[in-house]
């Protein structure tokens, strides 16, 4: 992230690879953090979206202690998944949620909560907690995935719904036009969240077959835009 200037970034929204095959590793998680203390600007937002293995259930919780160390630890939003792979097996049950930590670099930050809110079931308590018709949606989002109808619509085996980093830059309060990074850009979703609510956006991919994948995708949905 050399030619990212000092404090340029105003969100950061991401999903590590969590699995060591796919090249998961510690250190990978202190040079992360070591780049974003650089090139965030004071008191935004960050977004880890992690998942997890059945046999290394600790790998989330410890990333979020050593991000935890560096930056304010605001939440874990639980994003509930409504499809699953199933456990075949007795010894776990089925994974239905992902983490998603929520970090700020610094204290003095705003969430724009409403900005995600849902309609209350009780419309009597419009005018009661709020004068219109939506509350704070918590810190359990249940959002599944788009329908897939062809494999361009699948392009990595580990995504995530565009819907997911829609709202955290929404949340975030941060003005249109604002920078946005994704350090792992995988299958470009997070590029396709940002085009659709007028951010720019910062991304980085090592891995060139993701990397032209993810363009692939952008440019079929936008052009050369």
């Amino acid at each position: 992230m050399e030619e990212i200037p000092d404090q340029h970034i105003d969100l950061v929204f991401t999903s590590p690879p969590y699995k060591f095959k796919d090249g998961f590793t510690y250190k990978m998680m202190e040079d992360l953090i070591e780049d974003l203390k650089r090139v965030m600007k004071p008191n935004k937002l960050i977004f880890i979206n992690f998942g997890q293995l059945a046999h290394h259930k600790q790998v989330p919780l410890k990333v979020a202690m050593m991000f935890s160390e560096e930056f304010n630890f605001i939440d874990t939003i639980i994003w509930e998944k409504p499809q699953y792979d199933p456990v075949r097996w007795n010894k776990r049950v089925n994974n239905r949620f992902e983490y998603i930590f929520q970090f700020a670099n610094g204290t003095d930050y705003q969430l724009d909560r409403l900005s995600i809110g849902i309609p209350y079931e009780d419309k009597s308590n419009i005018g009661r907690y709020s004068d219109i018709d939506l509350h704070c949606r918590g810190n359990i989002w249940k959002v599944g995935y788009e329908t897939i109808q062809n494999s361009m619509q699948k392009p990595h085996p580990h995504r995530f719904p565009v819907q997911i980093p829609s709202m955290g830059i929404k949340l975030s309060g941060i003005k249109e036009r604002s920078n946005v990074l994704d350090p792992f850009v995988g299958s470009g979703t997070s590029a396709i969240a940002c085009k659709m609510t007028g951010m720019k956006f910062y991304g980085y991919e090592i891995n060139p077959h993701w990397y032209e994948k993810s363009i692939e995708r952008f440019e079929g949905l936008y052009g050369n835009g």
